[in-house]
């Protein structure tokens, strides 16, 4: 009864009130696989082609930069726990789902944009999902999105929209024919959507671009500078990375000229780090993609809401599981889940307005397997760990002190036994969270 109450007053209010009143506007723009020197304010590494990313750094010296956000280093698990603020270990995700019955997000677990419809809000999704899609049910239009165009699998060919031969392209639970680079249609649908007029209830907006996930296809319209095979590969890449700026630019400037340009909250970031196989670049950190070292988990991350959120640089540990409750506390939007989230509201010692608890478990983990192989993390304000397992060898541990060590350049796991233990015994609280998958129905 309280929560029918709440919604019938914010509809009530939303038409009694002028649209300034409306309670702000939700953006997050993802990156897939964008590595933490592939965007200008990062820097660049001698010898590499630096992509340029005008816009992102616009909206880096602008918002606040999350110096320390932290995601899993794999596209499903990172994507999961973005939109439901809880671990892909507790949810069973830690591979990239295919398209069997069971395989995605379960579906009792409530995401983002669910609440964010609770409280009065139209949502939409433009992009990349990978979260299920065998059954519709799996499908973003039944997971809270009213709106939904993109593509259901991993990824696709940037022209034809195709994977393995077979179109994935869709608007709602339709598949539809486009033509047109795949960066560059999402930028467009995104900006149709924000540019829309007279609209009532506040907007929630996820655009999950597949750039520049593999594979590598140059941009229309861009040329490919002469070089070695490795140089060219990272002129591709950079030339892909320059296109996904200029759709994040033309998402800003779709906000910024709008009536709501003080109104939105955007939060930008990859949801893990490149694959050098494919050009990427993560330098100075260690490793990348697929792994829990730093230049898998960590990413390029910006919150920006022009006189909200100084601009800045914050040192705390950000994960993606905080996205969700930290949005929502901003946007006054308030939660119900139906289980307890891992992320927390890190917003007030974000402003420094009080020291925020990283409760039940604190640090947190991070990591993937494949098979009998799987690369794992603990991550605290300072100290981390790592495990690595190779098929049936025993498990490899490592502890990096990130103060001193942001590189991983020193494992400290022989002078300092008993964190290992410590950490460890943290670690497999995270690990071996159970999660029994509820049936899917059967919709064929």
């Amino acid at each position: 009864m309280l929560r029918a109450t709440s919604i019938a007053l914010l509809a009530l209010a939303a038409c009694a009130r002028p649209e300034a009143a409306l309670p702000p506007d939700v953006v997050i723009l993802l990156a897939d696989d964008l590595g933490w020197a592939d965007v200008g304010y990062h820097g660049s590494t001698a010898g590499e082609i630096p992509p340029s990313t005008p816009s992102i750094d616009a909206l880096a010296r602008g918002g606040l930069r999350l110096a320390r956000y932290r995601t899993a280093p794999l596209c499903t698990p990172a994507r999961a726990g973005l939109l439901t603020g809880r671990s892909p270990l507790r949810l069973g995700l830690r591979r990239n789902v295919v398209a069997t019955d069971r395989d995605g997000l379960p579906l009792d677990e409530e995401l983002l944009p669910a609440a964010f419809a609770r409280a009065g809000y139209a949502t939409a999704m433009v992009g990349k999902w990978h979260l299920g899609h065998a059954q519709p049910a799996q499908r973003p239009n039944a997971r809270g999105f009213g709106r939904f165009y993109g593509f259901l699998t991993g990824w696709v060919d940037y022209a034809k929209h195709e994977r393995d031969g077979a179109a994935d392209w869709w608007r709602d639970g339709e598949p539809i024919r486009e033509e047109g680079y795949a960066t560059s249609l999402f930028a467009r649908e995104a900006v149709s959507i924000l540019s829309e007029k007279g609209r009532s209830r506040p907007l929630f907006l996820y655009v999950a671009f597949n750039a520049p996930h593999p594979p590598v296809h140059v941009p229309p319209g861009r040329k490919l500078e002469a070089g070695s095979e490795e140089e060219r590969l990272r002129g591709a890449y950079a030339l892909m990375v320059s296109e996904l700026d200029g759709a994040v630019g033309e998402i800003l400037k779709a906000i910024e000229t709008g009536p709501r340009a003080r109104e939105t909250i955007v939060f930008f970031a990859s949801d893990n780090g490149a694959d050098p196989r494919w050009g990427g670049s993560n330098a100075p950190l260690r490793g990348g993609k697929y792994e829990a070292y730093e230049g898998g988990i960590r990413s390029p991350a910006v919150l920006w809401w022009p006189g909200r959120v100084p601009p800045g640089e914050s040192e705390s540990l950000v994960t993606h599981l905080d996205v969700l409750p930290t949005i929502a506390g901003l946007a006054g939007v308030a939660l119900d889940p139906p289980r307890p989230l891992d992320g927390v509201d890190l917003w007030p010692g974000l402003s420094g307005a009080s020291t925020v608890e990283r409760e039940p478990v604190a640090p947190v983990a991070f990591g993937v397997e494949d098979g009998e192989s799987g690369s794992f993390a603990l991550v605290g304000e300072r100290w981390k760990l790592v495990e690595s397992i190779r098929s049936a060898a025993p498990p490899v541990c490592e502890l990096f002190d990130l103060a001193v060590d942001p590189d991983e350049a020193h494992d400290l796991a022989r002078e300092d036994p008993a964190r290992i233990v410590a950490m460890r015994a943290a670690l497999d609280l995270w690990t071996s969270m159970p999660r029994t998958l509820p049936p899917i129905p059967s919709q064929r």
